[in-house]
């Protein structure tokens, strides 16, 4: 399976879009899908600043899709991706005022959720097992709640999510986060490198072997379910 395909199931699985199946309260808020339009950056801070209540939250909403699959797949629960959900937005709200460059919000608001992520697991100094058993936490489980070809379609649907997350972890935590600022954040490759100190070069090869390893390792997991 390609890699392009497995973001795509990624962002179109069962556990991304509970917003579309009528999905309420706070999963909803994590979970809205984005917009196509680029927001007016600098007109909604100037609005912002200005005392519009309903500015930051119309700036952040074109963002909060990407940032939720960020934390999602950085995560190891859905529980904490959550809590640093919050954090991350809520230290764009209290430092908006320190960012010059209206147009670079994307790049800075990621590289505030990369750093609280860095911080979380210094904090927690969590080890991930290879040999953990995603199916004991939130992950899409494996039971047809209806009968049909749809239902087969959901059923393969989740079962490659899962496991995209568990290939996911086999990559290094520099080397999953790097591929996920590419992929899911979309943060320009140049600004990735002067996030990790290094040099495009650097972080073009880390991505490439970083996307060789993801899709290797998905064929092999897809080849060993297969046998």
């Amino acid at each position: 399976m390609k890699l392009l395909r497995l973001w795509a199931v990624v962002v179109l699985s069962d556990d991304l879009r509970q917003t579309q199946a009528g999905t309420a309260g706070q999963e909803a808020s994590f979970e809205a899908l984005p917009t196509n339009d680029l927001p007016d950056h600098e007109g909604l801070m100037k609005a912002h600043f200005n005392g519009d209540p309903a500015a930051f939250p119309q700036l952040f909403e074109h963002y909060r899709h990407d940032l939720w699959c960020f934390l999602r797949y950085r995560m190891n629960s859905r529980h904490d991706a959550e809590d640093l959900f919050q954090d991350v937005c809520l230290k764009v709200f209290n430092k908006l005022d320190t960012l010059k460059d209206p147009n670079a919000f994307r790049s800075w608001l990621f590289a505030i959720a990369a750093n609280a992520v860095r911080s979380f697991f210094r904090g927690r100094k969590k080890v991930v097992s290879l040999d953990r058993n995603y199916e004991d936490e939130d992950l899409p489980r494996f039971e047809l709640a209806e009968e049909g070809p749809d239902a087969f379609r959901s059923l393969h649907v989740k079962r490659e999510v899962q496991l995209l997350r568990e290939c996911l972890v086999r990559l290094s935590e520099r080397d999953r986060e790097i591929l996920l600022l590419d992929t899911v954040a979309e943060i320009p490759q140049r600004e990735i490198a002067d996030m990790f100190d290094m040099n495009l070069n650097t972080v073009k090869t880390i991505i490439r072997r970083a996307r060789i390893k993801l899709a290797r390792a998905m064929a092999e997991a897809e080849h060993d379910g297969q046998a």
